[in-house]
């Protein structure tokens, strides 16, 4: 649908009423979505606390959303927007912005790269502490630190 914004372009709204079907199919109880779904039974797969493989969402771990809230409704009204909505009158999102280039960005950019195993991770001191309550794990990829490397990069990108 944003793409379908920005372009007018109505053959980009063509997959989305199979999108909408398919979603409201997998709704669970209390419009909610499973994370995973198995594919080709479309059952809801989940982990539990021990981060095996199950089928009831009765013990998932507290630091992971393996049950979503569904917005299939808000989606379908979204799509029946824009198929209302003349091309001419669609609002594109706004532009991104302008980055420039600096000697602080090339210096954090550089610090990113350099920040890399040989595996381009960004690995640093840290527990696991629902995952590994003995703390025998030391070394640890956050999402916070994977975040800010990627907007470095990516404005670092933008400027160039």
């Amino acid at each position: 649908m944003q793409v379908y914004r920005q372009t007018g372009d109505k053959k980009y709204l063509a997959p989305i009423p199979r999108a909408l079907a398919y979603l409201k199919k997998s709704e669970l109880p209390a419009g909610r979505l499973a994370r995973f779904y198995e594919l080709p039974t479309n059952r809801p797969l989940y982990f539990n606390k021990q981060y095996e493989l199950v089928e009831t969402a009765d013990d998932l771990p507290t630091h992971y959303a393996f049950l979503v809230r569904s917005n299939v409704d808000r989606l379908e009204r979204d799509y029946d927007k824009l198929l209302a909505t003349p091309p001419a009158r669609l609002r594109p999102a706004k532009k991104t912005p302008k980055y420039e280039m600096s000697d602080a960005l090339t210096a954090a950019t550089r610090q990113a790269i350099d920040g890399q195993d040989e595996r381009g991770a960004w690995v640093e001191e840290g527990r696991l502490r629902a995952a590994d309550p003995e703390g025998n794990v030391r070394q640890i990829i956050t999402t916070q630190t994977f975040i800010e490397n990627v907007d470095t990069l990516s404005r670092f990108l933008a400027a160039v």
